[in-house]
């Protein structure tokens, strides 16, 4: 089995036992739970499975995907609490797995791993994973669309192929009927501010005359990121009319059944009051400011929230012109700025409406811990007892690679947390990929080996 394969089965292991485990054991406390799990019940005695009723009276909360798979669970499991929960853990379970791809494709394998776990264990995805609501669903179908686009990335594609385009477009269809637009709107506003990041970064290098300086070359690539043309020219890459032939052959039958079963009274309520109001005002006293989602971000991500400031860093220095990692890196910069831009302009705020953020923090997290993992390099939340022994490692490998070009000269001769050189979107390091080792790299010496083992087990503490 390969390193792939065992990443996936420790994943899928490690969110069974997390997910599953005591699924059914409490009772539905949340009020959204106990609403959304009484709604599906009723549609299950009605059997009417185009109109949801709460009480005898029509739901206007959430479309209809997460009744129809609580229903269907129910018919499987009988209606428990765990019935209505099962599904929300299996949709956990994939947005894991494609955030696995997603870091194995962007950086490599190792990264995709620590970016997967981190995600696996945050505070605020876990309770929603164990909750019967429809925030999975969406995280799942919102986080296809982006992985299919880092795939085609590294298939050297300047965007997706038709094919890709009609399954990217299905998801954010599955994504209406979980929660209305915002499943279509802003998993395409990502792709579309990223495509827009990188027609600037492909101007910007043909273009010779462009001052060397940072500041200079940065207002110059905000200019062309915000141009008109740039603009039309990445929305019509996006194949819209495809999308909204997609979007409509999945999304649209129910919305038209729903309307005409309820004389409308459904799409009033649900597109006015619960997406037009909850937008432009207050809903139910759910508001905060400017740093709202900041630091629902910090709690939500907890315990790996601790990483970030390192994380951050570690990031800006791969954003540096030229570097390997820059399109990756921006990536995730528009994946975050739309999400949590979006809804702190919104008027209601609630911490889980940017979990769909949440990937790409977590991969973010991820490449901060591989990249420290796999080369022992020290770091600004390294302990200083573990950069000592790194070190001692280091010199006593070279003092002993007779004949051979020393372990560890192209680290010594890079900045502190340059990585190595790494193809373009393979973002892996030369020669140490899926178990292999550096050419002329000897194992690592007794000081270096605890030394790193040490720094897996106690994580990253800050100094």
């Amino acid at each position: 089995m390969g390193v792939q394969g065992r990443h996936q089965i420790i994943l899928v292991l490690l969110c069974s036992l997390a997910y599953f485990t005591n699924l059914g054991g409490t009772h539905l406390w949340d009020e959204d739970e106990a609403h959304f799990g009484r709604t599906a019940r009723e549609m299950v005695q009605s059997g009417d499975y185009i109109v949801p009723h709460f009480n005898g009276e029509i739901s206007l909360h959430k479309p209809i995907l997460m009744y129809w798979l609580m229903a269907g669970s129910m018919k499987l499991f009988g209606p428990t609490e765990f019935a209505l929960r099962f599904f929300s853990a299996v949709f956990g379970i994939g947005t894991i797995l494609l955030v696995y791809h997603g870091g194995r494709m962007l950086f490599w394998p190792r990264a995709g791993f620590w970016s997967a776990a981190c995600l696996a264990t945050s505070l605020q995805f876990v309770l929603v994973s164990r909750a019967a609501v429809a925030d999975p669903e969406l995280l799942f179908f919102c986080t296809l669309p982006i992985v299919l686009l880092i795939a085609a990335m590294k298939a050297g594609q300047a965007t997706l192929t038709w094919k890709a385009w009609i399954l990217a477009y299905a998801s954010t269809g599955m994504a209406a009927l979980a929660k209305g637009p915002v499943g279509i709107v802003l998993p395409m506003a990502v792709i579309g501010l990223f495509l827009l990041f990188q027609r600037a970064d492909a101007t910007i290098a043909l273009r010779s005359t462009v001052s060397r300086h940072w500041t200079i070359r940065f207002m110059r690539w905000i200019g062309l990121a915000c141009r008109p043309a740039a603009f039309l020219k990445s929305l019509w890459s996006m194949r819209p009319i495809t999308g909204l032939l997609v979007v409509s052959a999945i999304a649209l039958p129910w919305y038209l059944a729903v309307g005409i079963a309820t004389d409308g009274e459904w799409l009033r309520g649900f597109f006015i009051v619960h997406n037009l109001n909850r937008a432009t005002s207050s809903f139910e006293n759910h508001n905060g400011g400017p740093l709202y989602y900041i630091v629902a971000i910090l709690a939500g991500t907890f315990p790996w929230s601790l990483l970030v400031s390192s994380s951050v860093r570690r990031g800006i220095k791969s954003l540096k012109w030229g570097q390997p990692e820059r399109p990756a890196f921006l990536l995730l910069i528009a994946w975050t700025t739309v999400w949590v831009g979006a809804f702190t302009l919104a008027g209601t705020k609630l911490p889980h409406y940017v979990l769909p953020a949440y990937p790409a923090i977590a991969l973010m997290y991820g490449a901060f811990l591989a990249d420290w993992q796999s080369r022992g390099q020290p770091c600004d939340s390294t302990p200083r007892v573990l950069e000592l022994g790194n070190r001692a490692g280091r010199d006593h490998d070279d003092r002993n690679a007779a004949g051979r070009e020393p372990v560890d000269a192209r680290r010594r001769d890079s900045r502190p947390g340059r990585p190595y050189p790494t193809d373009r979107w393979n973002h892996r390091p030369v020669g140490d990929g899926d178990g292999a080792t550096i050419r002329g790299r000897e194992h690592a010496t007794r000081h270096c080996t605890i030394a790193r083992t040490l720094s897996v087990r106690m994580g990253s503490p800050s100094r």
